[in-house]
């Protein structure tokens, strides 16, 4: 038989001792001491800091944990990133006082175009009649998550205008 590497046989171990770790930790009461934020380019902090700030009233690891999944689905929710991932990592330097674990939040975010758009062309045999549509979408313009949205529709067949229709929304937050 071919002799197995030693990374093959220690993973399994290191698995193990991750989740026995967790079991042992998620009733520890922790505080969430920082954040961080990677790839923001429009969009402001003090929107995401406003939009996490639930996450420090967890306690322990499994209530951060919720909260994570929660936070992560929020912000994907925004429709202003293409990308979120929410990640908790221990603060080694940081001194570990006798009632809570301080952790870290780091935010890593990859921003939605600013510009979206479709165009659509649907015909009708029935009534031969060829109708044009255009959907121009504007995110996070001004670093909010706002969003500003204009849709056109014409039938091609008489050149005539069906209607034209303009929307401004900004999000709902979590919590609010």
């Amino acid at each position: 038989p071919a002799p197995t590497s030693l990374p093959c046989l220690l993973d399994p171990l290191l698995q193990l001792d991750e989740e026995r770790l967790f079991d042992l930790a998620k009733d520890r009461r922790i505080r969430l001491a920082a954040m961080s934020f990677h790839g923001l380019k429009r969009t402001r902090m003090d929107l995401l800091v406003n939009e996490l700030a639930f996450m420090t009233e967890a306690d322990t690891l499994a209530e951060l944990g919720y909260a994570l999944t929660l936070a992560e689905e929020n912000l994907r929710s925004l429709g202003i990133f293409r990308a979120c991932t929410l990640t908790l990592d221990a603060i080694p330097e940081a001194r570990v006082t006798e009632s809570r674990i301080p952790v870290a939040l780091q935010v890593d975010v990859r921003e939605a175009r600013p510009l979206q758009y479709s165009f659509h062309v649907s015909t009708s045999p029935h009534t031969r009649k060829i109708t044009l549509e255009g959907l121009l979408r504007l995110v996070n313009l001004f670093g909010r998550a706002e969003a500003l949205k204009v849709s056109v529709s014409q039938d091609a067949t008489r050149g005539v205008g069906q209607g034209v229709h303009a929307e401004y929304s900004a999000p709902r937050f979590w919590g609010r």
